[in-house]
């Protein structure tokens, strides 16, 4: 017979916490990108993960990445499945793997100038009256199209069609040339 109110167990109680981990960790090769690019962003799915161990609040890292994402040379997303191991006294209480997303993409200049509107479609017999108006044009650009941009590939213009003698407020509409593409384009008061 065994009298249970003398039997003792040890039960070992360990700290448990969320360890999130570190995106710049994950990857190597940033420094190794083509001229023109950048990491956009870096995603980890699970970004946090369950860890247990004693004193693993002072650790400074109780978990690594077995590898890194390799993204040396790259112009476009790159994704891949990474392992993560647990130092000595700790234990990894979720799967021990992770997805990492890094979106690369090309580095974005920004330009900006006041430049003439024209008028278009004015009715035949009516001319501008002094100044071209100017605006604010201020273009954020990718890379591959700042290296190309001239403003001479630029237009900004207001429709004057249909409009007879008179001050009209009429919005201003833009145009560009040279296989230019902008990634915004703000236009603001002069």
């Amino acid at each position: 017979r065994v009298d249970t109110a003398t039997v003792a167990v040890t039960v070992p109680l360990l700290a448990k916490q969320r360890y999130s981990l570190n995106e710049d960790d994950a990857i190597k090769g940033s420094q190794s990108l083509p001229e023109g690019y950048e990491i956009k962003d870096i995603e980890i799915y699970p970004a946090a993960v369950s860890i247990a161990g004693e004193n693993i609040e002072n650790m400074k890292y109780p978990i690594y990445f077995e590898e890194q994402l390799d993204v040396s040379g790259k112009t476009g997303d790159v994704t891949g499945t990474l392992k993560i191991k647990a130092n000595d006294g700790v234990t990894l209480l979720d799967p021990g793997e992770v997805e990492v997303t890094v979106r690369i993409g090309e580095i974005t200049q920004e330009v900006t100038r006041k430049v003439p509107v024209a008028v278009r479609n004015q009715a035949v017999g009516y001319s501008l009256e002094g100044d071209a108006p100017t605006v604010e044009v201020k273009l954020e650009l990718a890379y591959s199209q700042y290296r190309r941009f001239s403003w001479d590939y630029f237009t900004a213009y207001v429709d004057a069609g249909g409009k007879g003698r008179g001050t009209y407020e009429l919005p201003v509409s833009y145009e560009f040339s040279g296989n230019i593409e902008a990634e915004k384009v703000t236009i603001s008061p002069a």
